[in-house]
C-alpha cells in the first residue's frame, strides 16, 4: 500500500471560558500548544495551527494570531477547572501538573476533570456555562458552523456556543451567494482572537492508504479529496 498524508478539515480549540481578561490573556498566549496538545492526545499526528480556521476552508488565511508570552502575577490566588472528554486518569493528571507548573509564577492554579461529553454538550446549551476551560473539536469545510461554536457576541458573558447569539452577525456576514466576504471574515476572525477566549491549538493530519500502482496526482486545490486526485488503478 502507498502511504499519503493530508490535512483533515479539523482543528482542535482550547475554550476560555473566563471573566477575568488578565487571566484570559496569559493562558492563550503563555500555553504551550505543543506539551499541552501531547499530553492530552499521545497518538494524534497534527501540526501546529496559527489561524483561526483550519487551512481547506476559503480565506482561512485571514485569521492569523501570534502567541507572546508576558505574565504578570495575579494579586489573588485563583484555581480554575480544565472540563476534558476523554476519561484517562494519566493524561487528566499530566495536564494538571504541565499547567500548573507553567503558571503557577502567575499565581494562577488549575484543576483538569473529566466531564463525559454528554454533559459537556447540555453545558454549552446554557445560557451561563457552568466550565471554565475545555478543549473541542470542529470539522468541516464552511466556516459558519466555526463561527456559530465561537458565539461572536461580546456583550454576553456567555461566549460560547449559541446560534441566537450570532445570527444577527452572520446576515450581515453574508453577501447575496451566501458567500462570506473576505472583510467580514477578517472582522470576526478579529473579534474573536481579541477575545482571548478561543485559543486555536491544532491542525489533525491523516494517513491514507491506497494500492502501489495507484497513480496519485497532487493538486493545486486544497479541496480535492485529500489533496490528491487519483488517476487510475491497476494502470486500467
Amino acid at each position: 500500500m502507498k502511504a499519503v498524508k493530508s490535512f483533515a478539515i479539523k482543528e482542535r480549540y482550547l475554550l476560555i471560558n473566563i471573566d477575568d481578561e488578565n487571566v484570559r490573556k496569559q493562558i492563550f498566549s503563555c500555553l504551550s500548544v505543543d506539551k499541552f496538545f501531547k499530553i492530552l492526545f499521545p497518538m494524534t499526528e497534527y501540526k501546529k495551527v496559527n489561524t483561526l480556521l483550519p487551512t481547506g476552508i476559503a480565506n482561512s488565511e485571514i485569521g492569523v494570531f501570534e502567541q507572546k508570552c508576558s505574565k504578570t502575577k495575579i494579586s489573588n490566588k485563583k484555581t480554575y477547572t480544565l472540563s476534558f472528554y476523554k476519561n484517562d486518569e494519566s493524561a487528566l493528571k499530566s495536564a494538571e501538573q504541565y499547567l500548573n507548573s507553567e503558571f503557577n509564577d502567575s499565581n494562577i492554579y488549575f484543576k483538569v476533570k473529566y466531564v463525559p461529553p454528554t454533559e459537556l454538550i447540555e453545558l454549552f446549551k446554557k445560557k451561563i456555562k457552568k466550565y471554565e476551560l475545555t478543549v473541542v473539536a470542529i470539522t468541516g469545510p464552511e466556516p459558519l458552523p466555526y463561527f456559530a461554536a465561537f458565539g461572536l457576541d461580546e456583550v454576553e458573558k456567555s461566549f460560547l456556543p449559541s446560534v441566537a447569539h450570532y445570527k444577527s452577525f452572520t446576515q450581515d456576514m453574508q453577501s447575496e451567494n451566501k458567500v462570506i466576504s473576505a472583510k467580514a471574515f477578517e472582522n470576526a476572525t478579529e473579534l474573536i482572537l481579541n477575545s482571548r477566549k478561543v485559543l486555536p491549538l491544532t491542525q489533525e493530519i491523516r494517513t491514507f492508504y491506497y494500492p502501489k500502482d495507484a497513480n496519485i496526482l497532487r493538486t493545486q486545490s486544497m479541496f480535492d479529496f485529500n489533496e490528491y486526485k487519483i488517476k487510475d488503478f491497476n494502470n486500467e
